[in-house]
């Protein structure tokens, strides 16, 4: 190599990257921040995997009565809702749609939306065996949301702004609480257990499987 063509080099190492060098930090900067603006990287939890068959087909039963944005998705209704509906079909759509919705940003407010009805692990779909959630209606008399009440009351772990507002309020309140107290919680769980799954430790999660579930 020529004396000039090493001095050319050397210009380029010490004075930063040449247009072409630079053309590629652009590209692989900007697909590396695109990736980390994505729903797959801010959700990471809740991504579906392919062997999540439970899940996928109790999303196959959302598709019903579903109004997705992404093409694919809308394709996948369109077989799900068919007189002579292909769930196969269907749920090969789903998971291609799926894939698409999950490399969107995640401040694209129809790709959450999708992500959200169709393509996300809920808090629900993430509990733990032990236990079953309450499906008790709320009654004036003592019931499974006054043990989950009473458990709150006592609670040393960190809890989401509403939940401590409620531990707030409950503080006077001996093993029976008031109706409203109750159908607040509740309200709280129903809420909770269709949220997107962020993990295990995530706050609202933790607060689900110890108030919104029963042992008996």
């Amino acid at each position: 190599m020529g004396k000039g063509a090493l001095l050319a080099l050397g210009t380029v190492g010490a004075g930063g990257l040449g247009v072409g060098g630079l053309t590629l930090y652009n590209k692989f900067g900007k697909s590396a921040e695109l990736k980390k603006s994505s729903l797959k990287y801010r959700y990471s939890q809740a991504i579906l995997n392919e062997n999540d068959d439970g899940i996928w087909d109790k999303k196959y039963e959302a598709l019903k009565t579903a109004s997705p944005n992404n093409a694919l998705l809308k394709e996948a209704v369109n077989k799900a809702k068919a007189s002579n509906s292909d769930k196969n079909g269907a749920l090969s759509l789903l998971k291609k749609g799926c894939a698409e919705v999950y490399s969107v940003r995640e401040d694209d407010v129809e790709g959450l939306s999708d992500f959200k009805a169709l393509c996300s692990k809920t808090n629900e779909n993430a509990t733990s065996s032990t236990g079953s959630f309450i499906s008790d209606s709320v009654s004036e008399s003592n019931d499974k949301w006054d043990t989950s009440l009473t458990s709150l009351k006592s609670y040393e772990g960190e809890l989401d702004d509403i939940l401590k507002k409620l531990k707030a309020d409950i503080q006077t309140s001996q093993t029976t609480f008031p109706k409203d107290k109750k159908t607040e919680l509740k309200n709280w769980c129903d809420a909770v257990k269709t949220g997107i799954f962020e993990g295990a430790n995530s706050v609202k999660f933790k607060g689900q499987e110890s108030f919104c579930k029963s042992s008996t």
